[in-house]
């Protein structure tokens, strides 16, 4: 994607905002920026890099991850994947264990 670019998924458009060369302590990595809007409202900004650690020499990918604003865009999303008819609900049922929903 060049600068500038978007694409649309899960319902939310990425916007490439570009990349930038950064140095850390013990690393140099090239840094991207990018929005992450839901419904033309910006949710996050995320900052995934390609780092390389000086001393081992081997590429890391380093992901872009605002958790706070993937739970909250989540729970708002939550009502979108509702659509299939029957309950959808946690209950203390041996089929939910470990996701805490059952029904879905």
């Amino acid at each position: 994607m060049a600068p500038g670019e978007s694409l649309e998924l899960g319902g939310y458009r990425f916007v490439f905002e570009g990349a930038a060369h950064h140095e850390g302590p013990n690393y140099t990595s090239d840094r991207a920026t990018v929005r992450v809007l839901d419904e033309g409202r910006e949710v996050a900004v995320l900052h995934p890099e390609k780092r390389l650690y000086t001393v081992q020499q081997m590429p890391m990918t380093e992901a872009g991850i605002d958790a706070a604003s993937l739970a909250t865009s989540m729970s708002r999303s939550a009502s979108r994947w509702r659509t299939a008819p029957g309950p959808c609900a946690c209950t203390s049922s041996p089929s939910c264990a470990g996701s805490g929903w059952a029904g879905c």
